[in-house]
Parts: C-alpha cells; structure tokens; sequence
C-alpha cells in the first residue's frame, strides 16, 4: 500500500460510479482513498487470467489491529502503568 487519505472522503468527492457506497442502505462509514501498487495487471477468475481494467471496483476489509482478547480486556491497566513508568 502506498497511502490512505488523512480525512474521509465526502459524497461530492466521489467519481460518480462509487457515489453509492456514501448512499447505500444509510451506511454512515467514513470513505477514504486507498493508493495501492498493483504486483499484477491481471487476476485469477473462475479458472482463468482475466486482465484488469480502467473502471473496476474492489472491494477490502483494513485490519487496524490486531490483539489477543486478553490485551483488549488489560489495555486500561497496561495504558496506566506506561504512564506512571514515564
């Protein structure tokens, strides 16, 4: 990945053929811009080599983070005691 935008994007500023991903079914998900490198120009589909092309949409999942549950539940704790280490 080469960069995500700062601020989410508003619906203007969307090319017309995504400005329904701000509309659809009340989604109140903030929208950024993703700059990627492509390793490929072309993907496996069904069983064969399908170019890419100018237009196409791709859909992802952003893991921001990733934790044991017991970090999730400790966070608090451990926040304080780094705070009262400084």
């Amino acid at each position: 990945m080469l960069g995500i935008s700062q601020s989410p994007l508003a619906p203007n500023q969307l090319p017309p053929s995504l400005a329904h991903l701000a509309l659809a079914d009340g989604a109140r998900e903030a929208l950024y811009r993703f700059t990627v490198s492509l390793a490929e120009q072309s993907i496996d589909a069904y069983g064969a080599r399908q170019p890419l092309k100018a237009g196409m949409v791709v859909e992802a999942d952003v893991i921001q983070d990733r934790r044991r549950i017991v970090e999730w539940i400790l966070e608090p704790v451990i926040a304080v005691a780094r705070r009262n280490e400084r």
